[in-house]
């Protein structure tokens, strides 16, 4: 009888501990990870289950997690075996897989032209101890960083493959997870060696005995939108403009102030919107480039405050005036141009806005800036 109870009381234990868990135990998911809390997950189900995340390849690194668990689960949770050496992933375009809310591009590979002076070849993160390397995954997975993901063992390896790599760090069990807000952030660990001191490129994915792994179609599904084009939504402005041109309205009534004599040839408010448009011949050059308003248009929060000029020593800031927001109305929200986080001086208010669902909650951002108001 004694030993049916045990057997009941050992399923019962394992029915418990059957309940899916992505990554594994023990927790490293601190308060502004991205995605539900890790306890909350469905039994039997992985956040990723439904998707069409496409791993290529199982490496040594992950081999048993393959063997034991399969190979889509073992290169998104892990474990990950890499000698103690940690690892990096690169998250990089993929055609047709696109989040166009994701801009936080943070790296150039090395064998670029200028690389130490561009962040546009994708998102770089990694760090120096194996296990946080599910916890990263199911935080930038439910971030929406969508694209390929490449990976591979060794921290160290960054060097002279790209110019900067952001860091998760490890999280200690107790107070340390108790307390934790960010390991993503505020640890100073970051990869921000030059392309200029490590001059050998180096892809370790380029090897012939690469460790490397790949996951296409990474990021929550439901993040990517459009195919990852934009040309699905294009158009839609250009009718919109159409439409007055069609009516003539405009016209007919800029023409009632000529037959009363009262405004003559002056249209004061198309004057009012010329003097806020982008100039259409302000150029200046960028890593060997001209650049113009519209290359400002692509990343304007980031952008126009960068202290660009050209020749002429005309700002980008005044050329792209409605790129820029500088034809807003005054009374309208406007970010504290003083504010930053911490001791950075680039934590401010455009470093806020690449992630508010968690920067916002920084001490005095929802004061300083605008997007903060929003969420």
């Amino acid at each position: 009888m004694n030993s049916l109870i045990l057997a009941l009381l050992a399923s019962t234990a394992v029915a418990k501990d059957s309940k899916i868990r992505s990554p594994e135990a023990p927790s490293q998911q601190c308060a502004d990870d991205a995605g539900a809390p890790w306890v909350d997950d469905k039994p039997g189900k992985a956040y990723y289950a439904d998707s069409p995340a496409l791993p290529l390849s199982c490496p040594p690194p992950l081999a048993a997690a393959c063997e034991t668990k399969g190979i889509k689960a073992a290169l998104l949770d892990g474990p990950l075996d890499c000698g103690g050496k940690g690892w990096f992933c690169r998250i990089m375009p993929q055609p047709g897989w696109r989040n166009p809310d994701f801009v936080d591009y943070n790296f150039a590979h090395c064998n670029e032209t200028d690389a130490d002076y561009r962040d546009d070849n994708g998102h770089c993160h990694g760090s120096d101890t194996d296990d946080t390397y599910g916890w990263w995954v199911r935080d930038h997975w439910n971030r929406g960083y969508a694209g390929a993901l490449t990976c591979t063992c060794g921290w160290k390896k960054t060097e002279g493959l790209v110019n900067r790599c952001d860091f998760r760090r490890h999280v200690d069990q107790g107070k340390d997870l108790k307390n934790c807000r960010d390991a993503n952030e505020d640890h100073g660990k970051s990869y921000e060696g030059t392309c200029e001191a490590h001059p050998v490129f180096v892809d370790p994915c380029e090897s012939p005995d690469s460790e490397c792994w790949t996951v296409m179609s990474f990021a929550d599904p439901s993040s990517v939108r459009g195919g990852g084009d934009d040309d699905g939504d294009a158009d839609k402005p250009e009718e919109e403009d159409d439409k007055p041109e069609e009516d003539d309205k405009p016209e007919e009534e800029d023409d009632k102030p000529d037959k009363d004599d009262e405004g003559g040839d002056d249209e004061p408010d198309d004057d009012e919107e010329d003097e806020c448009e982008d100039d259409a011949e302000f150029k200046f050059r960028k890593n060997k480039k001209l650049r113009d308003c519209d290359w400002i248009r692509k990343k304007p929060k980031k952008r126009c405050k960068d202290k660009f000029e050209s020749k002429e020593g005309v700002s980008a800031v005044d050329a792209c005036a409605k790129t820029c927001g500088e034809c807003e109305d005054p009374d309208e929200c406007r970010d504290d141009e003083d504010y930053y986080h911490g001791r950075d001086e680039e934590h401010d208010c455009v470093w806020v806005e690449e992630k508010p669902r968690w920067r916002c909650k920084k001490k005095g951002a929802k004061k300083a800036c605008c997007i903060c108001s929003e969420i």
